[in-house]
């Protein structure tokens, strides 16, 4: 049996979308937060990006601190803890890719400080020098111009001018080299 014509159209009818009902500054900050943790700043900006008034972010931002889904603290530990152990970059990428994300330069390095391990940096540092000398001849590794070019690539990846240069020295076997 096939149902009559106008059963047809209140079907339809029913099926249609329902327009969506614009979320409060408060329910998307909520939304925003479950899918990861954003800092206070960088929260406040994604909500004026999506026009909410300044009056209405401030109070969403109130609720949600009051109510711990928001913490600059407890992002930064987390975000450190994360960046640490992200392969090929070193502390000062890490601490600049928090700051982008608007956590203060002092909560990003106290949590960097915290939790940043050394010895994971050290390694991954080492790596992209085997990586990259893999085809160089162990003659040439020890020229100024070869130590140049692995200084600046460590460098581009956030390592520490002190930690590139105490590879670079160790890449010969001597304890005198400069950058």
């Amino acid at each position: 049996m096939s149902p009559e014509p106008q059963d047809l159209s209140l079907m339809k009818q029913t099926n249609k979308r329902k327009k969506a009902v614009p979320l409060s500054a408060y329910n998307q900050g909520i939304r925003l937060l479950a899918r990861r943790d954003h800092a206070v700043a960088e929260l406040r900006r994604k909500l004026m990006q999506r026009k909410y008034s300044h009056d209405e972010i401030e109070e969403a931002l109130s609720r949600l601190i009051a109510r711990n889904f928001l913490n600059d603290e407890r992002t930064a530990r987390i975000w450190a803890e994360q960046e640490s152990q992200r392969g090929g970059q070193g502390r000062v990428k890490a601490l600049n890719r928090m700051l982008e994300h608007g956590l203060s330069r002092e909560l990003a390095s106290v949590a960097l400080e915290e939790l940043w391990d050394t010895d994971l940096e050290r390694e991954h540092a080492q790596i992209i020098i085997q990586r990259m000398t893999a085809s160089i001849p162990s003659h040439e590794l020890s020229s100024p111009k070869e130590k140049s070019r692995l200084a600046r690539r460590l460098s581009s990846r956030g390592f520490s001018m002190e930690l590139i240069g105490e590879l670079l020295r160790n890449l010969d076997g001597t304890e005198s080299g400069s950058l």
